[in-house]
């Protein structure tokens, strides 16, 4: 026969919780605690990482800065601007700057501040005047297009045919560049990124384009061209690299000069 206290189920005989069912009940709002502890700490951590990433991006704008005499500016804000590169339906238009090395503007933006973003920059061994047959630019593949995040376009056959105007601004003098390729390549090619380029280094280049080339311009390239390389990380590697090349088409002298 059930005994009366039975019927009391989780509850003693004076109508109070019996101690298991308080200590179950104690152990359920501490795990509700954490839980809403842990809830909050991500959401602090995800509203961290877009003001994070929204302050990155705002170290890439240089609106401010635009070709001409706000580029003369940025210029005398620091002198290792050098140029001012724009591609055609791109989020490419940037300064670019060279250091005394390749790492120095990694993590460190046009007016010589520290940013994620980094800098556009020439290759250290190139001329700054982009007299050489060859000259290579580099830049941090960002999010939203941001720096040389938008070479990745030119990957897409039709973006590709659609678009080959780029420009140069030099203190100067303006260069019209055409893109004429687009390869995948890895960071220790030595015929794409090794620098200083002799004479015999756009022979070269065809002919690595000519045989590797995601998509090239059919005769648009010939031995006499100066080429300029537009190159950025890709996420298919550490070592793989997007690279665009750029012939010079036209030159000529700024407004400003």
């Amino acid at each position: 026969m059930a005994s009366v206290a039975d019927g009391f189920g989780d509850y003693g005989r004076n109508g109070s919780l019996a101690p298991s069912q308080r200590a179950a009940r104690a152990v359920d709002h501490v795990i509700a605690w954490v839980i809403a502890v842990v809830l909050l700490l991500m959401a602090a951590l995800a509203g961290y990482a877009l003001w994070d990433a929204n302050q990155v991006l705002k170290g890439t704008d240089y609106s401010q800065y635009e070709p001409g005499l706000g580029f003369a500016d940025l210029r005398k804000l620091n002198p290792d601007v050098v140029a001012w590169i724009t591609v055609d339906n791109t989020g490419i238009d940037h300064p670019v700057v060279q250091g005394e090395d390749n790492f120095e503007y990694l993590d460190k933006d046009a007016k010589g501040n520290d940013g994620a973003s980094g800098s556009i920059l020439l290759d250290s061994e190139c001329d700054p005047d982009f007299e050489e047959t060859y000259e290579v630019l580099y830049g941090h593949h960002m999010q939203a297009g941001k720096m040389f995040g938008d070479l990745d376009k030119f990957l897409d056959e039709g973006f590709f045919n659609a678009n080959q105007r780029a420009i140069l601004y030099l203190p100067s003098e303006t260069l019209s560049l055409q893109v004429c390729a687009v390869i995948k390549a890895d960071a220790y090619d030595g015929v794409l990124f090794s620098t200083p380029a002799d004479s015999t280094r756009v022979p070269q280049v065809i002919q690595k384009l000519e045989a590797e080339a995601t998509y090239l311009r059919e005769g648009s390239l010939v031995g006499s061209d100066r080429l300029i390389a537009l190159s950025t990380c890709s996420s298919e590697g550490t070592n793989e690299r997007t690279v665009v090349i750029c012939k010079v088409t036209g030159r000529q002298q700024a407004d400003n000069a």
